[in-house]
């Protein structure tokens, strides 16, 4: 994190900033699974075709999957907030905070199956002692956007003071996405 203060007059102050962050996260899991599935569909038409037609189909698996995701993420802020100091008692900061975000994603799971029973229509297939390996393709997402900021300072006296930060929205609608009361004692 870089920040930077220029009092631009005796009551403005400019400052900017840039943060870096780079996180990355390892799942791994292990767990067993025991599925049984089984469906059965029944044909019959008498007018135009008086076969019947039965399909039958079973799927038993005991297996253990482990499933390895990983994450990377970075993300590089740019804020840059105006302060406008009114009097001894009153100031207000408006902002903007320019976000770029990347995320990449990849995931693969290996099925170690100690049985697999198939039923289709009669036909029976039985395997044993196996694996399979899953892999996902790796996903990446950017994202890249500004976020405005305001904030609102107020000296209740010289040693206890009370600040209100708000985070606007406006995709869709306005609306006040996130906010922070604090209140700020020198003791």
């Amino acid at each position: 994190m870089l920040s930077f203060k220029w009092k631009l007059t005796p009551k403005n102050i400019l400052y900017a900033g840039v943060l870096f962050s780079r996180t990355k996260y390892r799942i791994s899991t292990i767990e067993p699974v025991n599925a049984d599935r089984y469906s059965e569909y029944i044909y019959y038409n008498s007018r135009y075709d008086p076969d019947t037609s039965r399909h039958l189909h079973r799927l038993e698996e005991d297996k253990t999957l482990d499933w390895q995701y990983e994450s990377l993420n970075w993300t590089l802020q740019i804020p840059v907030l105006m302060k406008f100091q009114f009097n001894k008692n009153w100031s207000m900061s408006l902002g903007i905070n320019r976000i770029l975000d990347n995320w990449e994603i990849s995931e693969q799971t290996l099925a170690i199956f100690t049985r697999r029973y198939r039923l289709k229509d009669g036909t029976v297939k039985e395997e044993t002692n196996f694996g399979e390996r899953y892999t996902e393709p790796t996903k990446s997402q950017t994202e890249d956007f500004t976020d405005v900021i305001s904030s609102f300072d107020v000296a209740i006296s010289e040693k206890l003071s009370i600040n209100l930060l708000l985070d606007p929205e406006f995709k869709d609608n306005f609306r006040i996405a996130q906010w922070w009361l604090s209140f700020r004692a020198m003791l």
